[in-house]
């Protein structure tokens, strides 16, 4: 339904496309169909993101935050360039998280087994993980000519915020961005 009225608020320039970020097999089937019709890409905007309190499997058997915020990141831009769907001088942005400033990368705690499960840590690990991962990906395909950036859209008050951490929110709610200013970032 948002990406209906997304797509009602600029009809010629929005055609709504609908896949499961946190799964594989939907990431890949995204980019077959955008392959056949010839579509190419001049930003790529990585902003998917979920922050879940208790560890969950995908229908693929992976861990669904991790498939989510950073592993689908990776095999849908991976997959753009292998098939050279994104422009020549094209961006990827890959929308990270205030998160990530309280934790290092730590590769080994990424595979964070259920009985350990924290939320919180995970989305800042994976969050972390995305800001490397954009290094990574500026060094590697340099001589593309595809751009890379990482960014965090600011202290906002999106649903996740408000469901996921609601005493970060009361204490912060006066500073927070809306959704709106934070979206405006990118």
């Amino acid at each position: 339904g948002k990406l209906q009225a997304l797509a009602g608020e600029a009809p010629a320039s929005i055609e709504p496309v609908v896949a499961d970020l946190a799964l594989v097999r939907q990431v890949r089937a995204l980019v077959c169909a955008l392959a056949a019709r010839g579509e190419r890409i001049d930003v790529l905007l990585n902003n998917v993101g979920v922050l879940l309190d208790d560890y969950t499997l995908t229908v693929e058997g992976r861990e669904a935050s991790l498939a989510t915020n950073l592993l689908n990141h990776y095999l849908l831009t991976e997959d753009l360039l292998t098939r050279d769907l994104l422009a020549r001088d094209g961006v990827v942005i890959n929308m990270s998280s205030g998160g990530m400033y309280n934790v290092p990368l730590m590769v080994e705690a990424l595979r964070m087994p259920a009985q350990a499960y924290n939320g919180v840590l995970a989305y800042g690990l994976h969050k972390r993980a995305q800001v490397v991962l954009t290094d990574w990906w500026r060094d590697r395909h340099r001589e593309r000519g595809v751009r890379f950036y990482a960014m965090h859209p600011g202290w906002s008050d999106t649903e996740g915020v408000r469901t996921s951490l609601p005493r970060f929110r009361r204490l912060l709610r006066c500073v927070l961005r809306d959704e709106a200013q934070g979206a405006d970032t990118a």
